[in-house]
């Protein structure tokens, strides 16, 4: 049974294969904790859907602002160009009650209170194209940061 060596013949012996492996992690999670992470990534995605579903719909409202104010620029342009026309008529009027006043002699008094009607009116007039105009810059810089309110 047993085999003799001879020369230039080796023995063979089974050597049993060695496989290199990762080592096992140092650290294992447990599941708990691991649940738990993919329940706050999915709260996390459903979150930023949510933040970009609402972005959506500010943008269309930022649009649906924007044309209002498109379609109210004309008739605000028209309305200053008509404020600019009676201030220019409110002016030559009191320039003519100015006149008026000298040519007839009328009394001091009275051309003082039509020519104080006159800047009421004027005065008001401003008061009414101020507005408009700061309501034009407020519906503007919304425009411009929504969400600055």
């Amino acid at each position: 049974m047993s085999e003799a060596v001879t020369e230039g013949e080796s023995v063979q012996t089974a050597v049993p294969a060695v496989i290199a492996t990762e080592p096992p992690p140092a650290f294992r999670t447990p599941l708990l904790v691991r649940l738990f992470l993919v329940a706050a990534a999915v709260v996390l995605i459903k979150t930023i859907y949510d933040i970009s579903e609402q972005s959506k719909a500010n943008q269309l409202a930022i649009t649906a602002v924007s044309k209002q104010v498109a379609s109210l620029t004309k008739p605000i342009n028209e309305l200053n160009r008509g404020v600019e026309r009676l201030n220019g008529g409110f002016s030559d009027m009191v320039k003519g009650v100015g006149r008026m006043g000298t040519e007839l002699n009328k009394s001091a008094r009275n051309v003082q209170m039509i020519q104080n009607e006159l800047h009421e009116e004027m005065a008001t007039i401003r008061k009414k194209v101020n507005d408009i105009s700061n309501r034009v810059t407020t519906i503007q810089q919304d425009l411009r940061n929504p969400f600055r309110r």
